[in-house]
Order: C-alpha cells, then structure tokens, then sequence
C-alpha cells in the first residue's frame, strides 16, 4: 500500500486562501425599500411609490420639471429646478410657486396654511403648507424648496386631494432618499453662484436689504414679498393708486425681501434699479433704470369663523419666463418720490 507524503504545510495554506477568494462576493448595492422604484437623471436620484408613473421629463441640467402621475391623483408630485434662482431666499421662490398658482383660474381660495423647514440631503429646506380648490374639491399641497451644491434651486409640490391628506409617506420617503450626485459627468454643467454686481459688493453707503428709506406707520396683516434677481441693486415702491408713497425699500441684488402690516386696499408697485446709491439725493448715481409693475397689488382682511385670511403678494423684479407678473419701463419724470 502507497504512503501518500504530507503536503507541506504553505501549500494547503496557499490552497485554503485561493479557495476563499473564489468564494468571496462583492458586497450587493443597498436595495430600493420594497413598494418604491428609483429616479436617476439631471445628476439626481431619489426614491418613488411603484404606482407612481413618470408623466413628464423635460428641460436640462441648469432648468428642468418632473410629473409624476398616480392611481388616486392625476399630478401628485410636481419637481422643478433653475438655476435662475439661485441665491434668492427659499421663500421667494415659494412666493414664486404661490403666485403662479394663484394666476391659475382654476384654483380658488389658495391660502398659505403654515411655514416649517427640514432638511434635504443634508441642506436646510422650507416648508409651506397650502390649501387651494379646483373645481370645488379641496386640495392640500405641501412645497419644500432647497439649494443644492450645483446651484441650482428646487421646489418640490406634493399636491393631493384633502380626502387623501394623510397619505404622505410617499413623499417622505422620497425626501430622505434624495440624492445629489455630481460626478465627472456633472462636473461641466456646474454653474457659478451669482456674485454682487460690479462695483457695489464694497460701497460703505450701500444700504442693507430691507432698509426703509421711506416709511411710514402700518397696521394691516398683509404682506408683500420682493425679490430682486436683477444683477444690480435695487428700490422698490409702494403707492397707493394717487401715486402717493406708502414706503420704499432697498433690496441689493439677488436678495429678498418681506414687508410686513400691509393695509387693505389698493397699491401700485414701482421700482428702479441701478449703480451706487446715493443717499442724499435719493437715487443711483449710475446705470439707472425706472418701472412699474404693470397689474395693481390688492390686500384685504376677511375674518372667517375659526382664524383671519389676509393678502400676501409676491413680485419679481426680474422677468421670469413662467411668472405672471410683467413690468413697463418709465421715463424718470414718471416715476414717484422715493423720498
């Protein structure tokens, strides 16, 4: 009988250590949470309910929309992105939503419910909560808007009937897995953030947005939001329909603003833009330009039996292809006194 000779020792070990790595797998990519598929495009990826169907894709990196259809609601989530806007403050660009939903006639009633932030793949988010009809059914929509490292700025809609108001883990779910994803493939689309207009970032005498430079006592509950994405800075203001100035306000480039105690009635809204204020004079110095938002601003009070609904306008100074609000250029002589 044959006598097999012990393998030396190395040799097994060789053996064992070969086999182990044929059996060893890669570890397996995190699955989608069951019941949910997953979006990748525009350098974005999230998770979204399986009932729900892609029903629009539009636009490119720097300016695009997403619709999503489901069983229960025809547009339960609505996604749009811009880098136009980035810089404005989150509640602008919630005005800007606001005010294009109040344009639309076939919503009434739309009323701002509540404001709150979260946070979105890790950077800070508004929040509004909103309630509107369309053809006599209640609505109630949720906006979330956020600024991501492209630069670029996102306003998310969630809108669904108030029957199915509870029914919000969908759209949760889809924030706590949105991703911004800027690889190589990102990297050329990325877009600088605005920067102050030429010559004014380092004027001693450039007032602070939100610095009155009329004023004048307000005791109303409207409010009128301002956003100016002009690449110059910024007066606006506030008349009522004898051109008499109710307060102007200064708002640099790319910043917003909030006037608060509005009172009921009827305003016109100008503004004029330009290089250098002067604070003496009461205009720029430079590269002036005068308007007047072309529709009048109107702010009433009604008291309902359980709270008090109140007007809140918002305006871009800047032309927005999808806004509702235009301007008309006026000479200097017709343009009212700022102070």
């Amino acid at each position: 009988m044959a006598i097999l000779a012990p393998r030396p020792f190395a040799h097994v070990l060789a053996w064992a250590m070969l086999i182990a790595l044929l059996c060893q797998t890669s570890p397996a990519a995190e699955p989608v949470q069951p019941g949910y598929s997953i979006y990748n495009g525009s350098c974005i990826s999230f998770e979204y309910p399986s009932d729900w169907a892609l029903a629009e894709e539009s636009g490119d990196f720097s300016r695009g929309n997403i619709t999503f259809q489901a069983p229960n609601i025809l547009h339960p989530l609505t996604i749009d992105w811009s880098s136009e806007l980035y810089g404005l403050e989150p509640d602008a660009v919630l005005g800007l939503a606001v005010g294009n939903l109040q344009a639309d006639s076939s919503r009434q009633s739309l009323e701002v419910m509540d404001k709150s932030s979260t946070t979105v793949d890790g950077r800070p988010a508004a929040v509004w909560n909103l309630s509107y009809e369309t053809v006599k059914i209640p609505y109630l929509a949720r906006s979330v808007v956020f600024f991501a490292p492209s630069n670029r700025s996102f306003l998310l809609t969630y809108n669904r009937p108030a029957l199915y108001a509870s029914d919000e883990s969908g759209f949760l779910h889809l924030l706590q897995t949105w991703h911004e994803d800027l690889g190589e493939s990102c990297a050329s689309s990325l877009s600088p953030p605005p920067s102050p207009a030429a010559g004014q970032g380092a004027r001693a005498d450039r007032p602070l947005t939100g610095t009155f430079i009329k004023n004048s006592t307000r005791q109303g509950l409207g409010e009128l939001h301002i956003s100016n994405g002009l690449d110059r800075d910024a007066v606006g203001v506030l008349t009522t329909f004898d051109r008499t100035a109710v307060f102007s306000v200064y708002l640099r480039t790319n910043e917003s603003f909030v006037v608060q105690g509005v009172e009921d009635g009827g305003y016109y809204l100008y503004f004029t833009a330009g290089t250098g204020w002067d604070p003496q004079s009461g205009e720029f110095v430079s590269d002036r330009e005068y308007y007047q938002v072309d529709r009048p601003l109107v702010f009433e009070t009604v008291e309902l039996p359980d709270r008090i609904r109140y007007s809140t306008q918002f305006v871009t100074l800047h032309q927005m292809t999808e806004g509702t609000v235009r301007r008309k250029p006026l000479s200097k002589e017709e343009f009212p006194a700022i102070i």
